[in-house]
């Protein structure tokens, strides 16, 4: 994997990052990308009692048990 050094402060940095992950600086323009226009779904669902379970359990927890609920 390529590997760069951040001009700011130096720090080795893998290819693909737009910031320093150290300073901040921005590592690259940004890549202009033509218009395109595509038609979308979006599904909006609320789990019910889901912001008091959340704030209950650790953030990883939550992770866990949302990505199970997607994925069946």
């Amino acid at each position: 994997m390529p590997i760069s050094l951040c001009p700011e402060c130096g720090t080795r940095i893998q290819e693909g990052f737009l910031f320093c992950p150290i300073c901040g600086k921005k590592l690259r323009g940004e890549e202009k990308k033509e218009a395109e226009k595509r038609w979308i779904t979006v599904i909006f669902t609320d789990i019910k009692g889901f912001t008091s379970l959340s704030e209950a359990l650790d953030p990883e927890e939550v992770h866990r048990m949302v990505d199970h609920i997607f994925k069946e």
